[in-house]
């Protein structure tokens, strides 16, 4: 018998010497994935080294658009198959390249397809070779798939025309429950749209969503589905009053605003304290989500009446994602108070402008130490505090500035630290941090300028 970990362990090592060496480098990479998804291999033996291989190739898009080229492929194939043994190999074909595709989700190494973590903090976006972003049309197939499966949950009619999402993995023709499993993996793969598919698919995609948070799924499923909804936020903020030339009615945007507030409160971890990292994670997905929907009025006045205005102005919230270590949550909740509430009136016990600060200030607190999400989340960062900046004291600009001038020191020293993409997307970052402390600079050596700031 083989021993998978030893197995896994002597793939990594030989990872270690294919780099420059891109066929070989794709090959193996390849090997280890599949090692990944077919077994519980210890992935920690010589993690590091792995993590520096893997860093060292850089954009990781080739393995996923290779896995969901492969599901596609099995998926067209099924399309034309009736029952029988080739039906249930190419549907576990098809399983196989989804669940190969969310192993890549952390960028950095190679997961377990079911890490919890990845439904938070994967990363799915994949390009083509030319470096051009995929259609929505070129996920209409998964989405195909997704919606029959759905359908098929809740209806007695199980004679379906598109086979992948008949549940031919617990036996050929049954008609037991159809795999959970699947439909999340699908969700989290359909999440690297960024998007809710083309015209002609998104009102079934969005009722699938919708039946996929809805409390009688596994947790896995409903976190998926909120994952997918957030990945397509900016999407649904830019559907206005004339939704049904979008092919959405306001109805399906009803019942889908209802949905997410179950998933976001619903404590999935039973007789236990949620971990931090889920809290954190399932927090920084909501709020990026009602981020981007409050921007357009039409959503407001759906996320009041729904309650989510009130979660976002509750303390229960509020204190939980100050205490966080997270950045990108405390830049969408004081966009979030911002927007809904820029006079500060309604929120109580504290009032807004205080609860802004304190966030923003925090934000900044937390970039003295990057990683690859603190610095994707300076540009929004840089953006929330210019908004909040007439509201503050001339103390807190004195403190705001001395914290933005750490955050410029300590991004540049991580240069010499990060990979060539990183560095990359540091030298982007600089200019906009250097912009906003040249705005600063004069309160941190005479606070009292803000004075004139605030009109005082």
């Amino acid at each position: 018998k083989i021993d998978a970990s030893a197995a896994y362990a002597r793939l990594v090592d030989h990872l270690a010497t294919c780099v420059g060496k891109p066929e070989l480098f794709v090959t193996c990479g390849k090997a280890i994935t599949y090692v990944r998804v077919h077994s519980a291999a210890n992935g920690f033996l010589n993690h590091w080294k792995e993590c520096e291989s893997w860093r060292s190739w850089g954009d990781r898009s080739r393995f996923i658009r290779d896995a969901f080229t492969d599901a596609r492929r099995a998926w067209d194939q099924l399309k034309n198959l009736g029952h029988g043994d080739d039906q249930l190999m190419l549907h576990a074909n098809a399983r196989t390249a989804l669940r190969t595709v969310l192993v890549h989700g952390w960028g950095i190494y190679i997961s377990q397809p079911d890490d919890e973590h990845l439904i938070w903090y994967g990363d799915l976006r994949w390009h083509h070779a030319n470096g051009h972003t995929p259609s929505c049309e070129e996920f209409d197939w998964l989405i195909d798939s997704l919606v029959d499966q759905v359908h098929g949950e809740t209806d007695e009619e199980t004679n379906c025309d598109h086979p992948l999402i008949v549940s031919a993995i617990h036996g050929g023709g049954s008609s037991e429950k159809p795999d959970d499993g699947t439909v999340g993996d699908a969700l989290l793969v359909l999440s690297g749209m960024h998007g809710l598919g083309s015209s002609t698919k998104r009102s079934s995609y969005v009722k699938a969503l919708v039946r996929c948070m809805a409390l009688t799924k596994p947790s896995r499923v409903r976190h998926a589905a909120l994952r997918a909804v957030s990945d397509a936020g900016e999407d649904l903020a830019s559907i206005a009053t004339d939704s049904m030339s979008q092919g959405l009615d306001a109805t399906l945007l009803d019942d889908l605003s209802r949905a997410l507030s179950p998933v976001t409160l619903l404590n999935d971890v039973q007789n236990s304290i949620p971990p931090v990292d889920y809290v954190d994670g399932r927090n920084r997905c909501y709020l990026r989500l009602i981020s981007a929907l409050t921007k357009n009025d039409e959503w407001c006045k759906r996320l009041t009446r729904d309650g989510h205005v009130e979660w976002c102005i509750s303390s229960s919230l509020y204190d939980t994602v100050l205490a966080s270590f997270m950045v990108l949550d405390k830049v969408f909740l004081a966009g979030i108070l911002l927007r809904i509430d820029p006079s500060g009136t309604d929120i109580s016990p504290n009032p807004a402008q205080e609860k802004r600060w304190m966030l923003v200030n925090s934000a900044w607190a937390h970039c003295r130490y990057f990683n690859k999400e603190k610095i994707e989340a300076l540009p929004a960062l840089v953006a929330v505090t210019r908004q909040n900046l007439p509201d503050f004291t001339g103390a807190e600009l004195a403190d705001l500035a001395s914290a933005v001038h750490e955050a410029l020191q300590s991004l540049n020293g991580r240069r010499g630290w990060l990979g060539r993409a990183n560095v990359l997307l540091i030298n982007a970052t600089l200019p906009i941090v250097q912009g906003l402390y040249g705005e600063l600079s004069p309160y941190a050596e005479h606070p009292s300028a803000s004075q004139h700031n605030n009109g005082s």
